[in-house]
């Protein structure tokens, strides 16, 4: 049968034979084509980067013989000679549908659109950007040659501006971007992570920096700048104070990682903020990473009316800690806490074997009792990043009280298990679940460690054992497990319907060989509990709809046998099915 060929694949088909970055080539067969095939053409390919690249009629890159520009990679540069009148209202048509725009340049040095364009005194061209309507640049990369000329590509109207890894170069040309875009909402400059890690290394980097003086000059032009993420080295703790009197910036994020686990809503203060005013008077969400000689929040900070705070306390040792939580208490419209009271992990040395497992000393000195101060805030969300953290049925009970808005709470470092040499002797049994049940009411998001090697035995009345009402994430994975069976039946008589074992990103199987782990790990058996305990809620919620669709006639003519008990044994047998099909040849279950 004979094939007939659309415009549309026989372009795709082309540039899919073409080298990987090869878009000199692309940008030859897209000036054959006519603007009705581009056209379609624009709309079915998603990769608008690409899109962008292949309209721009660039010459071939030509490579430089040094490397001083970007360590490791040469610096590429382009011949725009070719860039004729035709080409440039061409690119300018396509070019006004873009509305964010990500500039890679450290991994994708081919796909470079012509950001500044050509001269327009040569081509009688008005003098207008090249992407009237982008809302959002994203540029990465020390790259400086276009990035000097990029305030003509720039339109009035962006709203969100991102400068990954720049140079000193690029950061003295900012005001003149910042001049003209002065509807910023969002801007984030970040140095390259691993060139701050690099310091102490071989590499002797000049990390670029902002003065006090720069940064109220950058300021100025920023009148509308909503959220303001930086790089702690990139700013110092007493230039901070020039941003303090911003009247509309809400979000504030001084720590080195382009992304944070969690985006909290920046909902309003419960209370009105001091007649005086607050260094920041808009400021709702903080981040801040404290430095390791001084960890302490700067003053200015604790008059804000914020709500949302993320604080990363690594430190060399936990003296400072019980001085910091304190300090927290003073943020009297704080709703959502996250707290990574880290300190740094020491290898345990077994004689004659050397460094079996890693042991952080948080889990020796974190109790309850330090955690006290924070009873007096109204929070929805606590999140603590420590090795462990066990509290006693009471301690539960008062933590409820005291904040029963409560929805999400973590008490552990997701996704990270230790060996059985490193579980302190202080742990909360599998049945600290029903505790936490019975008092928070409205928990829906659970992240603790627990230890399940002891499973409480079943209940005469399953019924009674639906202790949470409304939590729909339950995070265990790394705790202690003996029989993944009797674990998994325990939590479906005790969890709701909709509930689900949920496994927090960050951590990877590769990583368990830091932590001694090796042959059937705790990965595995966690696996095997998810999906032990998806297989019973989906029977569950099945066996329940059946049963609420019994009409009354045919309730009456039932036994008098409990529907649950009923539920529980069929359960029990469909649990016993589904391991039998994961694991035939069952292995020897011990302590792991």
């Amino acid at each position: 049968m004979q094939r007939f060929w659309t415009i549309n694949e026989l372009v795709s088909g082309t540039f899919a034979f073409l080298e990987q970055g090869d878009l000199f080539r692309c940008a030859l067969v897209s000036k054959c084509l006519s603007e009705l095939a581009l056209d379609s053409l624009y709309r079915e390919i998603d990769r608008l980067f690409n899109i962008l690249s292949i309209l721009s009629p660039i010459s071939p890159p030509t490579y430089a013989s040094h490397y001083n520009d970007f360590p490791g990679n040469p610096i590429v540069t382009f011949d725009k000679q070719s860039f004729s009148e035709d080409d440039w209202v061409r690119f300018q048509k396509y070019a006004r549908r873009v509305r964010k725009l990500d500039c890679n340049w450290a991994q994708n040095e081919y796909n470079i659109p012509p950001l500044s364009g050509p001269d327009p005194r040569s081509f009688n061209i008005p003098y207008f950007a090249l992407f009237p309507h982008l809302k959002i640049l994203r540029w990465t990369g020390r790259h400086s040659m276009v990035f000097q000329d990029m305030h003509v590509a720039l339109p009035a109207s962006l709203k969100e501006l991102t400068l990954q890894a720049p140079s000193s170069i690029i950061l003295d040309q900012l005001h003149r971007v910042l001049q003209r875009c002065l509807k910023l909402e969002s801007v984030t400059l970040l140095l390259d992570y691993l060139e701050v890690c690099m310091l102490e290394d071989e590499y002797d980097y000049n990390l670029p920096s902002i003065d006090d003086n720069k940064l109220s000059m950058l300021m100025t032009f920023m009148p509308y700048v909503k959220e303001l993420h930086l790089t702690p080295l990139l700013v110092a703790a007493e230039t901070l104070k020039s941003i303090s009197r911003l009247p509309s910036l809400t979000s504030l994020k001084v720590v080195p990682w382009s992304s944070l686990p969690r985006k909290f809503p920046l909902t309003p203060p419960s209370l009105s903020p001091p007649s005086e005013g607050p260094t920041f008077p808009a400021l709702r969400e903080l981040c801040l990473r404290l430095p390791r000689d001084s960890p302490s929040i700067p003053e200015c900070y604790t008059a804000c009316p914020i709500t949302s705070l993320w604080l990363d306390a690594d430190q060399d040792s936990a003296e400072d800690f019980p001085t910091l939580l304190p300090e927290i208490a003073q943020f009297r419209h704080l709703r959502y806490l996250v707290i990574m009271l880290l300190t740094h992990h020491t290898p345990i040395i077994v004689p004659n074997e050397g460094p079996s497992h890693f042991q952080s000393d948080s889990e020796q000195y974190l109790t309850f009792d330090m955690l006290r101060p924070l009873l007096s805030l109204s929070l929805v969300t606590f999140e603590v990043f420590v090795d462990r953290l066990a509290l006693l049925e009471h301690e539960i009970e008062e933590m409820a009280y005291s904040w029963p808005s409560l929805e999400a709470l973590s008490l552990c470092i997701p996704d990270v298990p230790f060996p059985e040499s490193s579980v302190p002797h202080k742990s909360m049994p599998i049945s600290s679940l029903e505790v936490f049940g019975r008092h928070c009411h409205n928990l829906k998001q659970l992240r603790i460690y627990v230890d399940a090697t002891v499973v409480p035995p079943r209940s005469d009345n399953v019924a009674e054992r639906h202790v949470f009402d409304c939590l729909q994430q339950l995070d265990l994975w790394g705790s202690k497990v003996n029989k993944q069976r009797d674990v998994a039946l325990y939590l479906a008589e005790i969890l709701p319907r909709d509930c689900e074992l949920v496994r927090s990103e960050g951590w990877t199987y590769e990583c368990e060989e830091l932590f001694g782990l090796t042959g059937y790990t705790v990965s595995d058996v966690w696996d095997d509990i998810g999906l032990l305990f998806a297989g019973m809620q989906s029977l569950k919620s099945e066996v329940f709809d059946r049963l609420s669709q019994i009409s009354p006639c045919e309730e009456r003519n039932l036994e008098p046998i409990d529907d649950v008990f009923r539920l529980q044994s069929t359960a029990k047998k469909s649990v016993m099915a589904i391991e039998h099909l994961l694991n035939p040849f069952p292995k020897a279950e011990g302590p792991l």
